[in-house]
């Protein structure tokens, strides 16, 4: 018997974009709260398609490569 499983995070047949900018800003806003969730979602928006470290360092500029790189991991866990 073959199984399948459909994994689709581009847009192409779930939109999930917005659901997948939600939950990181609410990772980042409840980790870092002096960030305003509003300026998180209004980067992930518009930089849609953008490797989540470039985003991250859009927010966070002054985190060094490995800050970022630890962040971002913590995100995908």
């Amino acid at each position: 018997m073959k199984k399948y499983l459909i994994f689709d995070l581009d847009g192409t047949l779930i939109q999930s974009q917005h659901n997948i900018e939600k939950l990181i800003s609410d990772f980042l806003t409840n980790k870092y709260p002096q960030l305003d969730p509003e300026y998180v979602r209004y980067v992930f928006s518009t930089t849609a398609g953008m490797p989540l470290k470039k985003q991250l360092k859009i927010l966070f500029p002054s985190f060094s490569q490995e800050e970022i790189n630890q962040l971002s991991q913590q995100i995908y866990n």
